[in-house]
């Protein structure tokens, strides 16, 4: 049985998740037509302030760079470019979970010493069952 406090919690989270959805939404659009008011091209990275009336605005952005590593490992070794990969990128170890899971229980125990684990922050969605009648 569902106590009144949860019951409570889950509505009020409910619709605080609601808001913050569509004042996300509406902050986006927002920061859309500052851009194209300003005359941002979408090639422009970096950062920039500016007074706007009794207001600083700063405005940064980044690119988001996505990288095939098994292509640019092949590429490297086919143009002798091994040796710079070390120093343009790097390199960072992820857990396989599913192979890790399925491993040797003592292959984990010699690797286990180099992997910190702390917990995640919990993730709630919260969603309205439709009433059937």
């Amino acid at each position: 049985m569902e106590s009144t406090e949860i019951i409570s919690l889950t509505i009020k989270l409910y619709e605080a998740q609601n808001a913050e959805k569509k004042a996300k939404e509406h902050r986006m659009e927002l920061e859309n037509q500052m851009a194209k008011a300003i005359g941002m091209p979408d090639s422009w990275e970096g950062s920039m302030t500016n007074k706007v009336g009794n207001y600083k605005v700063n405005v940064s952005r980044r690119m988001n760079v996505k990288i095939d590593a098994d292509r640019l490992k092949d590429l490297a070794r086919e143009n002798g470019l091994d040796a710079q990969l070390q120093t343009l990128f790097r390199w960072k170890p992820e857990i396989a979970k599913a192979a890790w899971d399925e491993a040797d229980p003592e292959t984990i125990k010699v690797l286990s010493p180099a992997i910190e684990r702390t917990p995640g922050k919990a993730s709630f969605a919260v969603e309205l069952i439709p009433n059937k009648k």
